[in-house]
């Protein structure tokens, strides 16, 4: 699954383990460079979302968080 297209950056930070397994502590995606806002989500087990390939939890905190910039924008 791809990220959508407002996405400008993805950054993703993991470990491997013993057995080959890849631990990832970090993804960080962002949708608006222009825009100063920081927005933290915690989440537990966004599938296998990294920085080239999404999944459906993590696009829809993106798409969540897009309406709400958006709105904020043409306030």
């Amino acid at each position: 699954m791809k990220y959508p297209k407002f996405v400008t950056n993805v950054d993703c930070e993991f470990e491997s383990f013993a057995n080959q397994i890849d631990a990832r502590y970090s993804l960080t995606v962002t949708i608006n460079k222009n825009h100063e806002n920081i927005m933290t989500y915690i989440m537990m087990n966004p599938s296998k979302a990294d920085k080239t390939d999404a999944d459906t939890t993590v696009n829809k905190v993106l798409c969540l968080e897009a309406e709400n910039l958006q709105k904020k924008l043409e306030r």
